[in-house]
C-alpha cells in the first residue's frame, strides 16, 4: 500500500479521524498517532520508506535580493531501510520535482507529475529500480497534475484530481494500462467535486477521497468514495475538520485522516497555489 506525505512551513493539524464502517459510518476523532515499532500492513511487512523531490533552497532572480525568492524543485531521491533504521540516498529522479504523487505499483517506487523549478507541470512518470539504482520512465500522464494522488488498489494504477498544468482543479481519473504502458482518462468517473491536495487511500474494497481544496480554493471537509469494478463515486459523512495536503491510512478496519492544512490560518485564497513556493513539500511513501 502507499501513504502520500505532504510536510509544508503552515501551520498543521495533527488531530486524526478515523472512518469506520458501523451501522452508521463516522468520522470519531482519536488521539495523535504516537511511536510505532515493526508497523505492517497489507499483510506484508514494510520494507522500505522513500523521501522524493520536494523543494529547498532560495532562488533570487538575477540575484536581485530585493526579491522575496523562492524554493527551488528538487529531483532528490532517499530510502530509509527500516530494518536497518537509517536513510540511504538514491540516484537523484529524471527531473525536479515539487508536489508530486507516489506509490508503489508492481514493487517499484512510482512518481508522477509535479512541477519543476519553472513551476510547469509535467506529466511525466518514472519509477525507481533498486537493482540497478536507477530512474526509469513510464508512460506519461494524459494531463499533467500536481498536487494530485496515486493509488493502487486490485492491482490497478489510478491518478485522481490535482491542478493541471493551466492551474485549474481536474475531477478527472486516470487509470494506467500496464499492459501498453499507457494512461487513460475514465471519463465515466470524475469526482463530483474536483480537488486537489486531498488524501486518498484504498479501504475495504474502495478508493476514499477526503478533504483538499475545492474549486473555490477553500479547504473541504467533502469526502467520497471510488468503486473500481462499478466505475462510480459514492457520496460519504464529511470529515468533521476541513483540511489539505493531509495524509489517509487505512489499517485494522478503519480509514484514518491525519495532519494537512488548518483551517484555522484563515481563508485559502485563489492566489494560494502559486504561494506553494513558499513552502516546502515532500511526497513519501511506504512498500512492501
Amino acid at each position: 500500500m502507499s501513504i502520500s506525505v505532504h510536510t509544508h512551513t503552515h501551520t498543521h493539524t495533527q488531530h486524526i479521524h478515523v472512518h469506520t464502517q458501523t451501522q452508521r459510518e463516522t468520522w470519531p476523532g482519536v488521539d495523535h498517532i504516537g511511536p510505532s515499532h515493526g508497523l505492517r500492513t497489507g499483510g506484508g511487512t514494510v520494507r522500505y520508506l522513500y523521501a522524493v523531490g520536494g523543494e529547498v533552497g532560495q532562488v533570487f532572480p538575477d540575484d536581485d535580493k530585493d526579491y522575496m525568492g523562492y524554493l527551488a524543485a528538487s529531483p532528490a531521491a532517499w530510502r530509509h531501510e527500516l530494518a536497518l533504521q537509517e536513510w540511504v540516498k538514491v540516484t537523484n529522479l529524471r527531473r525536479f520535482r515539487s508536489m508530486a504523487a507516489a506509490c508503489a505499483f508492481d514493487g517499484r517506487c512510482v512518481v508522477a507529475g509535479g512541477f519543476d523549478n519553472d513551476h510547469a507541470t509535467t506529466p511525466a512518470v518514472e519509477r525507481h529500480n533498486p537493482q540497478l539504482d536507477k530512474w526509469e520512465p513510464m508512460g506519461r500522464l494524459v494531463l499533467a497534475r500536481d498536487s494530485f494522488s496515486l493509488v493502487v488498489v486490485d492491482q490497478q494504477m489510478l491518478a485522481i484530481g490535482g491542478w493541471d498544468h493551466k492551474h485549474r482543479l481536474v475531477a478527472d481519473v486516470e487509470r494506467y494500462d500496464a499492459s501498453l504502458d499507457r494512461w487513460n482518462i475514465d471519463s465515466s468517473t470524475p469526482m463530483s467535486v474536483p480537488r486537489g491536495g486531498m488524501a486518498v487511500a484504498q479501504h475495504m474494497g474502495l478508493v476514499y477521497a477526503a478533504g483538499g481544496f475545492d474549486t473555490d480554493a477553500c479547504v473541504t471537509k467533502v469526502v467520497e468514495a471510488y468503486d473500481v469494478l462499478e466505475g462510480s463515486w459514492t457520496a460519504m459523512p464529511d470529515l468533521q475538520t476541513a483540511r489539505a495536503m493531509c495524509a489517509a491510512l487505512s489499517t485494522n478496519g478503519a480509514l484514518y485522516v491525519t495532519g494537512g492544512l488548518d483551517p484555522a490560518t484563515g481563508e485559502v485564497f485563489p492566489s494560494f497555489f502559486l504561494s506553494f513556493s513558499s513552502t516546502a513539500f515532500l511526497a513519501l511513501f511506504l512498500f512492501l
